[in-house]
């Protein structure tokens, strides 16, 4: 059973827009490094953030490659937590050694709990807006590699930890 978190605050328009585009950075950083995604998703996927954001619908949020046996290969996985007195880091720092021969990218997001409380026409709404399609899915398991705590993006209240799984 999937636990799903409490609504962390609501978040400005203009901090749910810092959070999403460090995100978006290391998204084009990942496109430059291994050639997906494309600018067009990455922007889809900051304005989905955004969105989701502001709404204190999202808990965590994930991208990266795994391979055909559902199997992580590189992988970046941010968490939405209070800020605290944390300070920001910059966008980037990468793993770039990851053999992506056969992999396919994925993406996930997990709502919190105040996704739930909506009705399925808002539910619907939200999703038609961003132009992605969203399922609930499974997360793939760990491949062979290890997770590394990275980063902190702060922005007001909120900050995005932001922990790589890869071939350190």
């Amino acid at each position: 059973m999937t636990t799903v978190a409490p609504a962390p605050p609501r978040l400005s328009a203009p901090d749910a827009h810092r959070l999403a585009a460090k995100v978006a950075a290391d998204m084009f950083q990942c496109s430059l490094l291994y050639g997906e995604p494309g600018e067009d998703a990455i922007d889809q996927n900051r304005l989905e953030l955004v969105t989701f954001l502001v709404e204190g619908l999202v808990d965590r949020y994930e991208f990266g490659f795994v391979n055909r046996s559902h199997q992580r290969v590189v992988s970046w996985h941010y968490r939405v937590t209070a800020a605290g007195d944390l300070l920001s880091d910059r966008p980037g720092g990468l793993c770039s050694t990851a053999d992506l021969a056969d992999t396919a990218l994925f993406n996930l997001l997990w709502p919190t709990a105040a996704w739930f409380e909506l009705s399925e026409r808002e539910q619907q709404a939200l999703l038609a807006a961003s132009h992605l399609e969203r399922r609930l899915v499974a997360p793939p398991h760990d491949g062979e590699g290890t997770w590394v705590d990275q980063r902190t993006y702060v922005a007001g209240a909120t900050a995005l930890r932001r922990s790589e799984f890869g071939p350190h």
